[in-house]
């Protein structure tokens, strides 16, 4: 089982709560990066979905999804994790960082606590999916050692599966 609580140079990676939900909605209701998924924060009620689907996989699984807050002044600065992928017997890494907080190395570094713990927990290997033309997310996985296993197709187009041993 993960942690519910990480620190890392400048953030507090906390398990993801109920009460997350609208701050998650407001901290994402911006401009989606190219390549990046839309869906989980478009609405308060998807947002209150995403955050119950992560508590139920914390209680099921023993994975986790945290919230990013910066050490400093508390800000929530985005949301970093890993959670079993459908079909996938090893953790999907997943990140997403509120738009003034990018182009800092945020998610480096918050997915760097994540794949610490779970190499602390004794997983196995992560992985992440990535669009083609989600290049920051791209750098971010090869920064953590990260290499590219397979290209899938889904009803979007091409599907990057990156992968890790630990």
């Amino acid at each position: 089982m993960l942690q519910g609580l990480l620190l890392s140079g400048r953030l507090r990676l906390e398990a993801v709560v109920a009460a997350d939900a609208a701050r998650l909605y407001e901290a994402f209701v911006e401009p989606v990066p190219p390549g990046a998924r839309t869906g989980a924060f478009r609405s308060r009620e998807l947002s209150e979905r995403w955050v119950g689907r992560r508590i139920e996989e914390r209680d099921s699984d023993g994975l986790c999804s945290y919230v990013l807050r910066d050490r400093v002044t508390g800000g929530l600065v985005g949301t970093c994790g890993v959670r079993r992928g459908p079909a996938a017997t090893e953790p999907e890494l997943g990140y997403r960082i509120a738009a003034r907080y990018r182009r800092r190395g945020l998610a480096t570094e918050a997915a760097t606590a994540v794949v610490d713990e779970c190499r602390r927990a004794g997983l196995h290997r992560v992985w992440a999916t990535i669009r083609p033309d989600n290049v920051a997310s791209r750098r971010v996985v090869e920064r953590l050692g990260m290499h590219l296993a397979a290209t899938d197709q889904d009803r979007s187009g091409p599907l990057h599966r990156y992968t890790v041993d630990l």
